[in-house]
């Protein structure tokens, strides 16, 4: 929901490694790399009626590093003001992740110090006083969020509605009925066979949004754990029917994945040889490892994510001998579990979040040595030195090479965890929301890359 009122310095571009402007008209990077120096786009308005100027970029940004609110800010040691809208920040070392540190919409996006300093903190929780394309109207807790047009915003005639609603509601069903009611024009996280039946009817469009990876990790530092031995972490990939599974129960929507480090079949070509469909192979290379007659396992997974996945998974492995429970928790206790490494055979069913166009800031901070996701999965040392190498390359192509070659050590060599298939994030809206642009949604900046999300529901 941050996108309605904040936005930061500038937006990943439309090819992987490339950026573009939104509230900076342009940015440059120093001859000894000590500094970027960023061009502010002039005559913004943040909606209390102050100026979005380079005071404003230095106050966010001493803010966040005093209160040590972004990551990011540690690689920069301080902002000088140039003029009204030419900013500096001196870093203390230059790497690839910095811009990506000033895109989307989290601590590194704009508020307004005015209203910040006179209402306080907690205040700006609930009235988020940025430079977007929409100014909170009306917000109710778990109830909803009514959002009005921003007449001041800077990218005219953006955006296209003069007010968005969106309603929580806590059940599918219960969305799903107000959208064929005509009661909302459009919802989220839609259910495969719902999409299926909203296609047929002709009235709705169906967008596909990447909702991550679902893949299987474990204790591979475990010597007590058998899948502390490759073989065994090979044979699993081996026993699961991905492709069939994808397409039988994602009827279109779902592809099976054959990589460790998202994205990197889109931006390059590791030569990985993907290990499908053989229980032959699976059985084999178990019994190599000394389990020929397989072993108990439990499978540990948010509830919202047990049902016919997770059946087909219990099943193929079940052919080949190994024997899955499933253990299915709520979030708290998912949470809590997901700080720790699984113990002895315990696995874990996760979903693995990138992609192609955060391709290094998501396996930074996934996959690097110090990462808080994945316990108890190893970070091989050549892994780890391509990864820190690749921080410090200007060039996109060097970047892609050292990615290749990651992958291939997390994938072919060292099976880092079992990549399953595609979770896709599926919204419906009704047709008559189209214009001539490609989303309805379209306000300026990367066009129709998600969806203005009307109604939402979970936990």
């Amino acid at each position: 929901m941050a996108a309605f009122p904040l936005q930061g310095l500038i937006d990943r571009g439309v090819e992987p490694g490339t950026y573009i402007p939104v509230l900076a008209t342009s940015w440059e990077l120093s001859p000894d790399k000590k500094a970027y120096t960023f061009h502010l786009r002039q005559g913004v308005k943040f909606f209390d009626g102050t100026d979005f100027n380079a005071q404003a970029v230095k106050w966010q940004f001493d803010y966040n590093k005093a209160n040590s609110r972004s990551v990011f800010a540690k690689w920069i040691n301080s902002c000088d003001v140039l003029d009204d809208y030419t900013v500096r920040f001196n870093l203390v070392e230059w790497n690839t992740l910095i811009l990506d540190g000033w895109t989307g919409t989290g601590p590194n996006s704009f508020i307004s110090p005015t209203a910040f300093e006179k209402n306080g903190m907690e205040w700006t929780y609930t009235h988020p006083i940025g430079t977007g394309p929409f100014k909170l109207k009306e917000y109710a807790a778990n109830q909803w969020i009514k959002w009005e047009r921003n007449p001041d915003y800077w990218n005219q005639p953006y955006p296209y509605f003069d007010e968005v609603d969106i309603i929580g509601m806590p059940e599918s069903m219960t969305a799903l009925a107000s959208l064929l009611k005509g009661e909302i024009d459009g919802m989220k996280e839609l259910d495969i066979l719902n999409v299926k039946d909203l296609t047929a009817s002709g009235k709705y469009e169906i967008q596909w949004l990447s909702g991550g990876h679902l893949v299987l990790y474990y204790n591979m530092t475990d010597t007590s754990s058998a899948f502390s031995d490759v073989r065994v972490r090979k044979a699993m990939e081996y026993a699961i029917n991905k492709d069939l599974i994808a397409s039988t129960l994602g009827l279109g929507y779902v592809e099976p994945v054959y990589e460790v480090i998202f994205g990197i079949n889109e931006v390059g070509n590791p030569g990985t040889t993907p290990r499908t469909y053989d229980p032959d192979k699976a059985k084999q290379l178990l019994a190599e490892a000394g389990y020929p007659n397989g072993f108990k396992a439990t499978l540990v997974t948010l509830t919202k994510f047990y049902g016919d996945y997770v059946i087909a998974l219990q099943g193929d492995l079940g052919k080949v001998g190994i024997d899955m429970a499933v253990d299915p928790q709520g979030s708290a206790a998912w949470t809590m579990t997901n700080t720790m490494a699984p113990k002895g055979n315990e696995f874990r069913y996760e979903r693995e979040r990138g992609g192609a166009f955060t391709m290094v800031s998501s396996t930074y901070g996934d996959l690097n040595k110090d990462s808080l996701f994945f316990p108890g999965m190893t970070r091989p040392a050549k892994f780890q030195e391509l990864l820190d190498e690749s921080l410090f390359f200007e060039d996109w192509n060097k970047v892609v090479a050292n990615f290749e070659e990651m992958e291939r050590i997390a994938y072919d060599q060292e099976v880092m965890m079992v990549p399953l298939w595609s979770g896709p994030d599926l919204s419906a809206y009704v047709k008559t929301l189209k214009t001539e642009k490609p989303s309805p949604f379209y306000w300026g900046g990367r066009p129709s890359l998600y969806m203005l999300q009307y109604c939402w529901y979970g936990q």
